[in-house]
């Protein structure tokens, strides 16, 4: 998956069709140990988010100093996260 600098971002997700925010998340230990796992316990969704929503991706960073986000556009929809 690409990254993108935030001002890219931003232009991508006025342009995008549709935004995509990846939420990751974990099996509790019974949902593992009843064979839910593949071969990693970490799983997650895309989640459609509105653009207000995802323009707080874009605050967050900054308000941690990242300079560039894991983020792909395709076919004018935009993922935005390190899914699948």
């Amino acid at each position: 998956m690409s990254t993108m600098r935030l001002r890219e971002l931003g232009g991508a997700i006025r342009s995008a069709k549709m935004v995509y925010v990846y939420v990751p998340y974990n099996l509790t230990e019974e949902e593992a140990q009843e064979g839910k796992e593949a071969e990693s316990t970490e799983h997650g969704v895309w989640l459609a988010v509105p653009r207000s929503t995802a323009r707080m991706v874009i605050e967050d960073a900054k308000e941690h100093e990242i300079e560039e986000i894991t983020a792909r556009m395709e076919r004018g929809e935009l993922f935005i996260g390190d899914g699948p």
